[in-house]
Formats: C-alpha cells, sequence, structure tokens
C-alpha cells in the first residue's frame, strides 16, 4: 500500500461499498494479518496465574486501502483496461487478460455529464422513482471511415446496479443505452424494438444525453471524473453526430466501484 504522505485525497462523488468489500475480502484471504497477544488470569491452588495467548486476526482496511488493493490486484492479474477501448474487445482489437479471457474491468479519467432520469418499471430497490447515468463521450480523433470498422466508444455509468449478469458483448443487437432504457421501464434488458433501428441506438442520430431527455432526463452535473468500473455491457449500435457527421460508434454499460471527481 502507499504510505499516508503520498496518497492523494479522493474526492469520492459515487462509492460502491458493497461490492469494494465483496472484491477486497476475496483478494485478501490470507493476506494482511496480524498476532494479537492476549492475557487471562486465573486462580491456582499456589494463587493467581497470568496465562498469555496468541491469535491472528485480519487488520482492518480502511476504503481507500481496499481500492487500491483492488486496483493493484486487477493489474497484476490482466483482469483491468487503464482507459475505454475504443472498439469491442474481440480478437485482433483489444487485450485479452489471463487465459485468453476479456478484461472485466476499466479504470480512467474522463470528462462525463450527470444525467437523472425517471423509472416507470420495476428496479432492484423497490420505490425508487429515478436513476443516475455519468455520460462520456467517444474520442473522435479514433474515428475511421471504414466499413464494419466502428472505433470511439460512449460510456454510461450507472449509479444503480442493476443486476449481476457477467459482462456481455454483442457485435449486433441493443445499444448500451437501450438497454438502460429497457431497464427503467420494467423491460428485460435485451428487449428488442419492433421498429428497423431502435430510438435510443442507431434509430436516432441525437447524442446520447438528448435522446435521454425525450424522456424526462436532466443534467444535473458535468465535470472531470476518474472512475473504477466494471463492464456489464458492450455493443456497437450506437449513432451520434460529431461536428455534423452522422458517427456510428460503440457504447458501454459500466457498474462503477468508485466515481471520484478530478475538477
Amino acid at each position: 500500500m502507499k504510505n499516508s504522505r503520498s496518497r492523494k485525497l479522493e474526492d469520492f462523488i459515487f462509492v460502491d461499498e458493497s461490492m469494494i468489500h465483496r472484491l477486497s475480502e476475496q483478494i485478501r484471504d490470507g493476506f494482511a494479518e496480524v498476532d494479537r497477544k492476549s492475557w487471562k488470569m486465573s486462580a491456582s491452588l499456589t494463587g493467581p496465574v497470568l496465562e498469555t495467548s496468541r491469535t491472528t486476526e485480519r487488520v482492518p482496511l480502511k476504503l481507500h486501502e481496499k481500492i487500491e488493493l483492488i486496483e493493484i490486484f486487477l493489474d497484476v492479474k490482466k483482469d483491468l483496461y487503464s482507459g475505454r477501448p475504443a472498439t469491442l474487445p474481440i480478437a485482433g482489437h483489444a487485450k485479452t487478460g489471463e487465459n485468453g479471457a476479456h478484461r472485466r474491468f476499466i479504470i480512467e479519467s474522463t470528462e462525463a455529464t450527470k444525467v437523472i432520469i425517471p423509472i416507470t418499471g420495476m428496479t432492484p430497490i423497490k420505490g425508487l422513482a429515478s436513476a443516475c447515468i455519468w455520460i462520456a463521450d467517444p474520442d473522435p480523433t479514433v474515428y475511421v471511415r471504414e466499413p464494419w470498422d466502428w472505433r470511439g466508444t460512449f460510456l454510461y455509468l450507472s449509479e444503480l446496479r442493476w443486476d449481476n449478469g457477467p459482462a456481455g458483448q454483442f457485435l449486433s443487437g441493443v445499444s448500451a443505452l437501450q438497454a438502460i432504457v429497457n431497464l427503467t421501464h420494467g423491460l428485460d434488458f435485451f428487449h428488442i424494438i419492433t421498429d428497423e433501428y431502435e430510438p435510443f441506438g442507431r434509430g436516432s442520430d441525437l447524442h446520447p444525453v438528448d435522446k435521454l431527455k425525450k424522456i424526462g432526463g436532466i443534467v444535473v452535473d458535468k465535470r472531470k471524473v476518474r472512475s473504477l468500473y466494471r463492464i456489464r455491457y458492450f455493443a456497437n449500435e450506437q449513432t451520434y453526430r460529431h461536428e455534423g457527421e452522422e458517427r456510428r460508434v460503440n457504447d458501454l454499460l459500466g457498474y462503477p466501484l468508485y466515481i471520484a471527481s478530478e475538477a
């Protein structure tokens, strides 16, 4: 762990403490343990006797120590992207982790817009009326005008963890933004729209923030953030306009362990 004098103070604006605790406890089985000496007074025929014993206990970790432990572990295990992939993590496009498996986590700094969207269907938390989504734009410089080569990725960080499903990657299917809207309406994650193109994916070239405004989304914040998040869904079914040009790109739904302000 880093020395506390060199560690930067973090301005956490969102933390998933339950996920952080579960992951850190899995990692540190048999780790960070110390010996504790205890004393016990007992009586004997010759008088009081002081007995000593030793036990091994875990050293409790603070929140920032748990986060640092997780980041180091994921990096060592090659389960962490440093920066958002510009293309779907498929063969020939992105590095993989151990045993050829795709990396499941990403850490990055980015400019993001926070949008609150209304919920009209059932959610993991009963009675919840809205959800917060942080939206970050793709890097426009990686875009290429080649057929079947869609580069650039929108990011949606959901403060609400909708499910515990594994990372999903689809070349053609429901966009990540459409999946979010499906969930807010109580529909299945991969609910298919009957139109030729889905309204929150390639059916509209509006920016994702503007697409969410059409269903009552409200922009409440915009700032530079850093986040460690788990990939939940990655698709190439998103369209928007950049400097007047319509572009087809990817979009990614991530479940953040934390979001920290870098403003």
